[in-house]
């Protein structure tokens, strides 16, 4: 049953990467590769999928360990990205999106380390 929900998620990740890429891939691209938006949707799914075979190892307590660790992180990233919005108007808007994307991962880390360390 696990193989043919993984069979169907590849399916259904390829039909929705196959419609996406018509829209969002340019016009060249897609008349010459019309399968190639279908390709990137088969390759997100076996991603997931590796993600799925790579959690099976882990304790449900350490996968929402790292889920709420993370989610901690990001508000505290959205707090910090406010305080920057309001307080700093001088910086150009594409260094803060910039500064925003390395935030981001940088809050998300440490929060997702900062709770799996507390477990010990």
């Amino acid at each position: 049953m696990i193989i043919l929900l993984r069979f169907l998620i590849v399916i259904g990740f390829a039909l929705i990467g196959h419609y996406l890429g018509a829209y969002y891939l340019s016009r060249e691209l897609s008349d010459q590769f019309p399968w190639f938006g279908a390709l990137l949707g088969s390759l997100a799914a076996f991603a997931v999928v590796l993600l799925d075979l790579y959690f099976k190892r882990l304790s449900v307590k350490n996968i929402l360990s790292v889920l709420i660790g993370s989610t901690l992180g990001l508000w505290t990233h959205s707090l910090l990205m406010q305080v920057i919005y309001k307080y700093a108007p001088g910086i150009p808007q594409e260094h803060v999106g910039q500064i925003g994307v390395i935030t981001a991962v940088i809050f998300a880390y440490l929060g997702a380390i900062t709770v799996l360390r507390g477990q010990d």
